[in-house]
């Protein structure tokens, strides 16, 4: 296990970074980084966060796009709504059907005395 990846804790802190090579004691507490994980840092904050900022600007634009065409939608089922013809009343359908019948049964009685 390489030394210099390792967490090492001692009673002193280290008030600036050392370099410490393997196999050397560390004068002072703290977590040890390799050049190379040092780097890795590095280059994840300077490439990740970036992109992490642009992703996040990317996905906020496309939930205002969203959020626009679905406002959108409701605005014109409602105005739809508000021109499409109301219903009539309950009582309008059962009073032509028994209007209806009537008619029917009268136009039956005439109909069988003009023919007796």
């Amino acid at each position: 296990m390489h030394l210099l990846l390792s967490a090492l804790v001692l009673y002193a802190p280290c008030s600036a970074s050392i370099a410490v090579y393997e196999g050397e004691a560390a004068p002072c507490s703290g977590v040890l980084f390799s050049e190379s994980a040092t780097r890795a840092a590095l280059d994840c904050k300077n490439v990740k966060l970036p992109k992490a900022l642009s992703d996040l600007r990317l996905a906020r634009r496309a939930c205002e796009i969203q959020t626009a065409a679905l406002t959108a939608r409701a605005e014109s089922a409602e105005n739809l709504l508000r021109v499409a013809p109301r219903p009539p009343a309950r009582w309008v359908l059962p009073a032509i059907a028994t209007g209806a019948a009537l008619i029917g049964v009268a136009f039956g009685f005439l109909i069988q005395e003009r023919t007796k």
